[in-house]
């Protein structure tokens, strides 16, 4: 389906620009990289979940 490629083509740069950045403030606060690296992770799983198809209309 088209939306869904979209949807992933649209998460997939989101995650490349922002992942560094997240997981470096993370690392900052948690100062654990296994930690940081699974807040961060969580964090876009969240995102993920919280965005369906119909987001996706325009």
């Amino acid at each position: 389906m088209k939306l869904a490629r979209t949807k992933k083509k649209i998460f997939s740069a989101l995650f490349d620009k922002h992942y560094k950045r997240l997981f470096n403030y993370s690392f900052k606060v948690v100062n654990d990289r296994d930690n940081a690296e699974e807040l961060v992770q969580e964090t876009f799983i969240k995102l993920w979940e919280k965005t369906d198809n119909s987001a996706c209309d325009l």
